[in-house]
């Protein structure tokens, strides 16, 4: 947040989850005409521009056999996929590395869905210090 202030920004704090805040941003940008550019799959230019992850991987390691990413919504997942996809096509390497999705223990609704071969369901209340994944998945995800 201090980072985004020092640019200009006007930051809002939310009480709450991850989700509280993707929904303020989302009536904000809705009512004032602007782009919801929060990193979710609301936004499409998110998972495009994360496809440059594959893309500086595979410049410094070429492609590994397995690339850990940790998500919350799972946007970052998608785009570096995406972009060692587009590296395989244009004939930079010759395989996709495997990917391994991570969530934390205390808000891992995506984790939980693939054990149960369930639908994604919003996790209830999120317990973890590693507030970039704290993302309940609740209000955009169902």
């Amino acid at each position: 947040m201090a980072q985004a202030a020092v640019c200009g920004a006007r930051v809002v704090a939310v009480q709450g989850t991850y989700s509280d805040a993707w929904s303020r941003a989302a009536a904000i940008s809705a009512s004032l005409g602007w782009l919801n550019a929060t990193t979710t799959f609301t936004c499409p230019y998110v998972v495009e521009a994360t496809r440059t992850v594959a893309y500086e991987i595979s410049q410094q390691l070429g492609a590994p056999d397995w690339v850990a990413v940790p998500i919350g919504a799972g946007p970052l997942l998608v785009g570096i996929r995406e972009g060692f996809e587009d590296l395989r096509v244009l004939g930079a390497i010759d395989r996709v590395p495997r990917l391994l999705a991570l969530q934390p223990a205390g808000c891992a609704p995506i984790v939980r869905a693939f054990e149960e071969g369930a639908p994604t369901r919003p996790w209830a209340t999120p317990e973890t210090i590693a507030g970039g994944l704290a993302d309940p998945l609740a209000g955009y995800s169902e």
